[in-house]
């Protein structure tokens, strides 16, 4: 069977109802999720073009953790364990996506992934200096920590969030809003370079 562009059209049809009915199963089971726009780009060509819409979006939830202890990236971290959160905490409410650890003294950040969470990761008893106070706390090995880009390169740009159906305003800074009026803003048309062949 020849590629039309009404074969096109019926399976962007076809994946956008499967994407529909994925985003309503998981809004059924309380999940914040959002549909991705809609759009078929004029004049364009499924074997070159790039549209960049998104499928949909589900959230993932970040602890962030300030310490005062002076790393740049997980190959400098001074201990071989990281403490990441406190076990009554974590029985109360959703598990992370990640915990990032900020170094109060360079600024620099790591993070750990709930993904990573095996048997080496446990919870004990230490003492919380903020508090005052013993807490139960989750310790996993430090070799579990992974550097920015990595959590950076998993999470959306604010640009891309104009492809989000819905309102997306407590995501985006005020200075990165593109124009809704102006297609160019957006990328509409964007089309990948020819090759020199």
């Amino acid at each position: 069977m020849s590629w039309t562009k009404e074969r096109f059209l019926d399976l962007v049809a076809k994946a956008h109802q499967s994407e529909r009915q994925f985003v309503a199963g998981l809004r059924d089971r309380g999940i914040a999720a959002a549909h991705g726009k809609k759009l078929v780009l004029p004049e364009h060509n499924p074997k070159k073009d790039f549209c960049p819409t998104l499928d949909a979006l589900a959230m993932v939830s970040l602890e962030i953790k300030v310490r005062q202890l002076s790393f740049t990236g997980p190959d400098d971290f001074p201990y071989d364990t990281v403490f990441l959160d406190d076990e009554s905490g974590l029985s109360k409410g959703p598990c992370p996506f990640a915990w990032v650890l900020i170094s109060k003294p360079t600024g620099a950040w790591v993070w750990a992934s709930a993904l990573d969470r095996s048997d080496d990761w446990k919870f004990q008893t230490a003492w919380d200096s903020l508090r005052g106070f013993q807490i139960r706390a989750l310790v996993a090995p430090a070799s579990c920590l992974r550097p920015p880009e990595q959590l950076l390169s998993l999470l959306l740009q604010q640009d891309q969030l104009q492809w989000v159906e819905g309102e997306i305003g407590a995501f985006i800074d005020e200075e990165c809003r593109v124009s809704k009026s102006d297609p160019a803003a957006r990328g509409r048309g964007r089309k990948t370079k020819k090759s020199a062949s």
